[in-house]
């Protein structure tokens, strides 16, 4: 009876766990959300299309230099220091902090210089001082990326959503905003400087509150690096994480050299209503990684099955329910926040809202093998995914514009998440599928 009542407690505390991690992450990423459209509409609204088109493709070329400066470690760090923490490996934890920071820090001073050269020479971006901003924004950004899941690895799951979710867009929204009132215009080298400086302001505080997230014993520990180890886990997930960066930037690089920046301001528009569809997969894809890296150390295979089944209904009813509310709604909705010259943007955001439904469908399929250690079959999952994007842009942008690229968003999503479906059921016995979850609520 004793061991029973105990086995009670443990999972009713783990539920509970589940379930406040989940609604403070709801609460995070709907100001989150917020705050992002907010900026979406300011910018929109201020530079106006062809000057957003400019923006939006210098932002694609500094987010995609920053992911492949990271390459990988925000997803190491999750499972890293989560297990660390789990198995209270203070000096692993310590090494682990050290060398990720090392590196991170000498691959962004890397791509820096590469996003300088290429903006100073090539697409719409070529005039000064764009291409400093740019470079400049790979290193700050960098370290916001890595220190949030940092954060969540060692336990404060909502608060390392914070970072880019909170403090960045609340930030650059009242720089925005008082620009705007000084001023009276604003241009794409303005705005990226603003953007520059809230990202940099929120650098610093992600610092100290992971400085102050780390265990006292970890601090005082000596660190134990396993450099080896950890380069030989970091290959797939670099590749995956390089890869998942391709699948959002590759269309905007691709129409920003073949469409007008107007029509770029356009598609832009349209991806940035796509933070609505995407809503609910984003907030359980960040609560899955440490949740599910728990349960594998733990051993815990049933639960595992349970959280991903429930994540799975939970993302996608409501992605449904917003595509169809776009759908109704979605031509007055862009005319309204963004502005009548944007209207042009709604066949687009459709087409878009499809890759949104698809990517619900499937679940959280990459946190559950990231957690059992197939970082390959997720890497390869990608690769399929981005060839086959990068197929249906060469074939469709020519012929239908900023349409048909968003048509390729769309083959290249099912293509992706049709087999992480099936390397996730055979690999790990996880199915985070919509019947899967069917089967465990009938059971319940």
């Amino acid at each position: 009876m004793n061991s029973l009542a105990m086995a009670l407690r443990v999972r009713g505390s783990f539920t509970r766990e589940v379930a406040a991690t989940l609604l403070g992450s709801l609460g995070v990423r709907l100001v989150g959300m917020a705050l992002g459209f907010l900026v979406g509409i300011q910018l929109a609204r201020y530079l106006g299309v062809e000057e957003y088109g400019v923006y939006g493709y210098v932002m694609a070329v500094a987010t995609l230099a920053g992911t492949v400066s990271l390459f990988g470690l925000q997803l190491l760090a999750v499972r890293e220091t989560s297990f660390a923490c789990e198995r209270e490996d203070w000096a692993g934890l310590s090494g682990f902090l050290r060398w990720a920071w090392r590196r991170a820090l000498a691959f962004a001073l890397l791509m820096a210089g590469a996003v300088m050269a290429w903006l100073s020479v090539a697409g719409p971006a070529s005039a000064m001082p764009l291409p400093i901003w740019g470079a400049l924004f790979v290193p700050v950004a960098a370290a916001v990326a890595l220190a949030g899941p940092m954060i969540r690895g060692l336990g404060q799951i909502v608060r390392g959503q914070m970072l880019d979710t909170l403090l960045v867009p609340g930030i650059q929204c009242l720089l925005l905003a008082g620009a705007m009132l000084m001023l009276g215009r604003l241009d794409a080298g303005r705005a990226m400087a603003l953007g520059l400086a809230a990202t940099f302001v929120a650098a610093l505080v992600a610092v100290w509150w992971l400085v102050r997230a780390v265990p006292a014993a970890a601090r005082a520990a000596r660190p134990r690096s396993d450099g080896a180890q950890w380069h030989r886990a970091i290959l797939p997930m670099g590749a995956t994480t390089v890869m998942r960066a391709l699948d959002a930037q590759l269309p905007v690089l691709v129409l920003g050299l073949l469409v007008a920046a107007q029509d770029l301001g356009l598609f832009r528009v349209a991806l940035a209503s796509m933070l609505l569809v995407s809503f609910p997969y984003t907030l359980v894809s960040i609560a899955a990684p440490p949740l599910a890296a728990r349960l594998v150390a733990a051993g815990d295979g049933r639960r595992l099955q349970r959280l991903a089944s429930g994540m799975s209904i939970g993302t996608l009813l409501p992605t449904l329910a917003i595509m169809l509310l776009l759908d109704l709604a979605g031509v007055p909705l862009i005319r309204l926040l963004f502005g009548p010259g944007y209207v042009g943007a709604w066949p687009v955001l459709m087409v878009l809202a499809a890759a949104g439904v698809a990517t619900a469908f499937f679940g959280v399929t990459p946190a559950i093998l990231f957690a059992t250690g197939h970082e390959r079959l997720v890497t390869l999952a990608f690769l399929a995914g981005l060839m086959m994007l990068a197929l249906f842009l060469a074939v469709l942008v020519p012929a239908h514009g900023i349409v048909g690229g968003a048509w390729a968003i769309v083959a290249g999503v099912v293509t992706r998440e049709l087999l992480l479906w099936r390397f996730c059921c055979r690999a790990s016995g996880i199915d985070p599928s919509p019947w899967r979850a069917a089967v465990e609520l009938r059971r319940s």
